[in-house]
């Protein structure tokens, strides 16, 4: 067989769907990171009715734009992307994501030294410092998904037995084998595609990450999880997870891959728990959306809920007071941290700080992503609300998970 010849050494794939800040932000990170590899950058645009596509070809014009005139779905949207990509590894990256400058260096340098590799995830955190369990998952077998629908997993998330869904008992800062990896960063081997195939496109958005890495393992890849290798997922801006429409979709998708990988079409007690599991999200969704406006209307409203104590902008731009004025009326107590160790003057200050509604403002573009990310776990015990200045249109992007 004759020996491949790749092209580029890493292909970005974005798939991207009306979230025009985050994209461009995700964007900057990626240029940011490849500088000093071989790399191209690949978007995917399912129909946004944003400006998403403008941004892309006014501000990143070196990107490979594919401009879906519908939304074909998440599967479909990256197996296009993939088909065009020309890199001996393809990054499958959400848009809303910030990678550090040394994300595919230790990606490349890890896939180099692990031949068995067929996919790498890397150590998630959401918009508010905190970890994301699903970094790192196990198989979601009969048994397994039993533990995390039936809430086991909640309370013996450390088990070895109970917690098998997210690896509870795995560590989260050291490298792992983890079966299944996240779609909103997925680091693949080109020849595991080759052996395995793409996306299957059955499934719209959910589950199709869990069947592709499912499929890895069983072509005989290993897939691995990176654990001292931080980024920003700041999930959930592309589908809101409390809507009806989400918790139809995501069950579904978790009954096709039942029906695919574990029941053989037929009828099973997992897969008739699943469709149990969709039909009582469902209803309990439903109740939630009759109840909640009522709720809202009962409550006592507080008054002046978007101001806070405190502003602390952590940049070394120019334009700091351009930033300030964005929050006129809403915070009289404005900080600036300028220095390269940010995160120590950032942290002493909040220790000192009689203040109680803290919001840190990270302006990407003129401090280091990778001191930015290793900073938020850091502080993600000082309560406070973390945004972010797009690097280029330098818009406010809030942090906080939604």
């Amino acid at each position: 067989m004759s020996k491949v010849l790749f092209m580029v050494e890493v292909s970005v794939v974005i798939v991207n769907y009306n979230v025009r800040y985050f994209l461009e932000t995700a964007l900057y990170s990626v240029y940011r990171a490849v500088q000093g590899v071989d790399a191209e950058v690949i978007v995917v645009d399912n129909n946004s009715q944003d400006d998403s596509c403008d941004m892309v070809r006014t501000l990143f014009p070196n990107v490979k734009l594919i401009a879906n005139t519908d939304n074909p779905g998440f599967g479909v949207a990256n197996n296009q992307g993939i088909s065009v990509a020309k890199g001996r590894f393809v990054l499958l990256l959400n848009p809303d994501t910030i990678i550090t400058e040394s994300t595919l260096t230790d990606c490349i340098a890890f896939m180099q030294n692990h031949a068995d590799a067929g996919a790498l995830g890397v150590h998630m955190i959401n918009g508010d410092g905190v970890y994301l369990r699903e970094s790192k998952r196990g198989l979601p077998t009969p048994a397994v998904s039993f533990y995390k629908m039936s809430g086991l997993i909640n309370l013996f998330p450390r088990s070895k037995i109970f917690g098998q869904y997210y690896l509870g008992h795995m560590p989260e800062d050291e490298p792992v084998v983890s079966d299944i990896l996240s779609g909103a960063f997925m680091f693949v081997r080109r020849e595991a595609f080759d052996v395995a195939g793409l996306f299957d496109e059955e499934f719209f958005m959910y589950g199709e990450d869990i069947d592709l890495s499912y499929r890895f393992v069983k072509s005989g890849f290993t897939n691995y999880y990176l654990g001292r290798t931080p980024i920003i997922h700041f999930k959930g801006e592309s589908t809101k997870k409390g809507s009806l429409n989400y918790v139809i979709v995501f069950y579904k998708a978790m009954e096709i891959f039942a029906r695919k990988h574990f029941t053989g079409g037929g009828w099973s007690p997992y897969r008739l728990a699943i469709e149990g599991a969709i039909k009582l999200k469902t209803f309990l969704s439903i109740l939630s959306r009759i109840f909640t406006p009522v709720t809202k209307l009962l409550s006592p409203q507080r008054i002046n809920t978007v101001t806070f104590d405190a502003l602390f902008i952590v940049s070394k731009a120019d334009d700091v007071s351009l930033i300030a004025l964005q929050y006129k009326g809403l915070c009289h107590n404005i900080l600036h941290h300028q220095n390269d160790d940010f995160c120590k003057e950032l942290e002493d200050s909040l220790v000192q700080s009689l203040y109680h509604d803290i919001v840190v403002v990270f302006d990407i573009a003129n401090i280091s992503l990778g001191n930015m990310v290793r900073c938020m776990e850091l502080l993600r015990d000082k309560k406070v609300e973390y945004q972010f200045v797009t690097p280029f249109s330098r818009q406010i992007v809030k942090g906080s998970n939604v």
